[in-house]
């Protein structure tokens, strides 16, 4: 996010006013009076408009002070926050107010953005059950379930009904606001503020006592590399992986309890692969459904087309969609044997030979 700071602009103004005398001068001389009327009204517009941004934009630093209202918003600090409708994660309208309890909104792109922030509000929440948490994001439900399980938060998440949050409160993202128990916005405006400043202020707003005015400030956003993830070798256990299911519902596999087979695929992946594998796949599936796990994952997330994939074969194991697929396989599509303990015991990228995998199953089976 951008704060403004004023520098002396002097020199500026004067070179501007300079400028524009000669092109005045200019056309008099070639054109008349007349024509030099409508000219001095475009110079007085951009001279205005250079005049009102006669600021140098510059980024916060670390433990800047920040501006309890931002440039995007529609209520200012000490206005009243105006009640909202939102969608909850289950599609149902919920009407919102802001009064009786201190409330810390944020409003958010996606849930998986920046985690260790997140989980800092999460935490004081969790350590301070007199305020409310409330995140608006933009993005679509069945991936903040995904992302609320897969970082096991706890946290009300709600999303917008015809940019009701947007128009009243802030476009900006990410953004956040506190509000008092009164209902009376102390600030709107950045996401990234210092976690202790936040919590000395949120301390304020609880006690009613000390300063109202937040002092809080900025915490520059850390990058966030997105690591591959490291490649499960045979004998190594396999990290528990969140996927969704056909209907986009939140599905955790933790690999326990019993052996797992997996059929990892892509939607590049051949149609001669898939036409020998699906077979294979629904007939170890009928012979031993009982006893193990089995689940064909398109590890490229589309449920759609996986339908229409599977649609083709008359498959009637279960079918998931996304995870971590870079821990299972560098190549796909991939055969994958995870025993009860959650082991991986077998992988091939190759089409697998049926008896080794019914002998390797019934090994895994029996003990």
């Amino acid at each position: 996010m951008i704060q403004k700071r004023i520098i002396d602009n002097d020199e500026k103004t004067g070179f501007l006013l300079c400028f524009c005398k000669k092109i005045i001068d200019s056309h008099i001389e070639r054109d008349g009076l007349v024509k030099v009327k409508y000219l001095l009204l475009v110079i007085v517009f951009v001279f205005t408009v250079c005049s009102s941004n006669n600021a140098v934009c510059a980024e916060l630093k670390e433990g800047d002070l920040i501006p309890t209202t931002g440039e995007t918003v529609g209520v200012h600090a000490g206005d009243t926050a105006p009640d909202l409708t939102l969608f909850d994660l289950n599609g149902n309208l919920k009407h919102i107010s802001f009064k009786n309890s201190p409330t810390i909104l944020i409003s958010l792109y996606r849930l998986n953005g920046d985690s260790n922030k997140i989980q800092q509000l999460v935490n004081l929440y969790a350590k301070r059950k007199d305020i409310k948490l409330l995140f608006v994001v933009r993005d679509e439900a069945e991936y903040v379930k995904v992302s609320l399980m897969k970082h096991d938060f706890d946290i009300p998440v709600y999303f917008e009904r015809k940019k009701e949050f947007s128009t009243k409160y802030n476009i900006g993202v990410p953004t956040m606001l506190i509000i008092d128990k009164k209902g009376i916005v102390r600030y709107n405006n950045i996401f990234w503020v210092d976690a202790n400043s936040m919590d000395s202020f949120i301390e304020n707003l609880i006690s009613g006592k000390g300063d109202q005015t937040p002092r809080l400030l900025y915490a520059a956003p850390k990058e966030v590399k997105k690591e591959v993830p490291k490649l499960v070798n045979l004998g190594e256990k396999v990290p528990a992986d969140v996927f969704r299911d056909l209907e986009g519902a939140p599905v955790k596999l933790d690999y326990k309890g019993k052996p797992t087979v997996i059929f990892y695929w892509m939607s590049f992946t051949n149609d001669k692969f898939l036409n020998k594998m699906m077979p294979v796949m629904q007939s170890l599936y009928e012979a031993n459904g009982k006893k193990v796990n089995f689940y064909t994952i398109n590890g490229s997330g589309d449920r759609h087309f996986t339908m229409s994939i599977l649609d083709r074969y008359y498959s009637s194991f279960p079918t998931l969609v996304g995870g971590d697929v870079l821990q299972y396989s560098r190549a796909f599509p991939a055969f994958i044997i995870i025993d009860s303990d959650g082991i991986l015991r077998y992988r091939t990228t190759t089409f697998p030979n049926v008896e080794e995998l019914n002998t390797l199953l019934t090994e895994i089976i029996d003990g």
